[in-house]
């Protein structure tokens, strides 16, 4: 056997002994960024979508509509109106969501799409018990500037 032979598969046994540690079906992959004040001892059911919108002169509300899924599939799951740039609501986790906001610039309507799914993660050997964190469910409906 060679030299690069030889260190050819001390790489590959290095990168398949590493590939645990980036990749997990029941815990978070990127432990290092667990904030152990926001960990769940219980699994959540719940938890708040996060939605960033404008508010502006001519848009001092802006209308909301929340569907279940994707928006093409046209299950809505609630309507609201937004008052402030960030706009909060609680939902059920591990389902994804999607939105419309309905901006108005002159005499068009705008509609902005966007969605997220609120995921759940389990972490061990991160915080002083095993846990659960939430990720996700940020959704960015801001008019772009132009």
């Amino acid at each position: 056997m060679t030299m690069a032979m030889i260190l050819k598969i001390k790489n590959i046994f290095l990168i398949l002994a590493a590939l645990p540690l980036f990749y997990s079906c029941d815990q978070d992959s990127f432990v290092f960024d667990v904030n152990c004040d926001e960990c769940f001892i219980e699994k959540p059911d719940s938890a708040d979508l996060i939605i960033y919108l404008t508010i502006n002169e001519d848009n001092p509300y802006v209308p909301l509509r929340f569907y279940r899924g994707e928006v093409e599939e046209n299950v809505v799951e609630w309507v609201d109106t937004a008052y402030s740039e960030t706009f909060y609501l609680y939902s059920p986790v591990d389902e994804y969501y999607s939105l419309e906001a309905k901006y108005l610039r002159g005499s068009d309507t705008i509609v902005v799409v966007d969605g997220d799914k609120l995921k759940t993660n389990q972490v061990s050997d991160v915080c002083d018990t095993d846990c659960w964190i939430i990720r996700g469910g940020i959704m960015n409906a801001r008019l772009r500037s132009e």
